[in-house]
């Protein structure tokens, strides 16, 4: 059983807390409180006095750590959220920023392609215009032979 008086200091020998358990034999008998606050030896917890004589939960070897109240946990899942949310707009970010680098990269090779592309055709047509220069000089390496062949026998005969 627990006894508490949040105006306790307004009465003569009345207390912040009161703590009783059983023994043995059936009996009351009063626990040590530390301050502002007992342990509940039956269940693990202590009972801990808060801001504006409010009861709250303790954990731990002296109850220091407070269960949080709805407020607190409706606060702390917030935070989670707004933190969960700066993280993924923050991904978010990165990885538009990636999705750009990977279009510009898309770009700059679509423009090596492009000018691979023209380079190839110059060298086709260069190719080509050396392969009708070298047909024009046999052609006319041929023709000199045939004019010299004739020469020669108009010489001789």
């Amino acid at each position: 059983m627990v006894r508490y008086d949040p105006v306790h200091l307004t009465r003569r020998k009345r207390e912040l807390f009161a703590h009783f358990v059983r023994d043995e034999r059936g009996q009351l008998v009063r626990r040590p409180n530390i301050g502002d606050r007992i342990q509940l030896v039956s269940y693990d917890l202590w009972l801990v006095r808060g801001a504006h004589d409010e009861l709250r939960l303790g954990l731990g070897p002296k109850g220091e750590s407070l269960w949080p109240t709805a407020q607190e946990r409706i606060a702390q899942a917030s935070e989670r959220a707004a933190v969960d949310a700066e993280r993924a707009a923050a991904e978010a970010a990165r990885a538009d920023a990636e999705a750009g680098r990977a279009v510009a990269e898309a770009e700059r090779a679509a423009s090596e392609a492009a000018r691979a592309a023209t380079a190839a055709e110059r060298a086709a047509s260069e190719a080509a215009r050396a392969a009708a220069e070298a047909e024009r000089a046999d052609s006319a390496q041929a023709e000199l032979e045939r004019l010299r062949a004739e020469l020669a026998a108009l010489r001789s005969g």
